[in-house]
């Protein structure tokens, strides 16, 4: 991903999770999504953050584009890719997605 962003920056700060098999690879094509969606839709650089938080990791990417827009809901947006983003989230790492703003520009998700 980094290849196709340009000049623009991907960071990772990302804190040390033992993970299964199949909830890397769930959280590897979230990543995925998210970033190449970031990349697309926001001019800025994208921020990718994994944290330890004992019984449970927050994943976040975050980007300093336009956000989303007010009312959004993924489920309706009918973006292929968001609907990959909640089903992995949500079945196969038993975990749930929340889209929001950043104050000042830029979404988070």
């Amino acid at each position: 991903l980094a290849q196709t962003a340009g000049t623009r920056r991907i960071t990772a700060d990302v804190d040390n999770v033992r993970l299964l098999n199949r909830q890397g690879t769930s959280i590897a094509l979230i990543v995925n999504e998210l970033v190449s969606n970031a990349l697309k839709y926001s001019e800025g650089d994208v921020e990718v953050q994994l944290r330890d938080k004992g019984d449970y990791a927050v994943l976040t990417v975050c980007d300093s584009g336009p956000g989303f827009p007010a009312g959004f809901d993924s489920l309706k947006a009918a973006n292929t890719g968001l609907e990959l983003v909640n089903n992995l989230s949500q079945w196969d790492l038993g975990g749930s997605v929340t889209f929001g703003n950043i104050e000042g520009g830029g979404g988070c998700v």
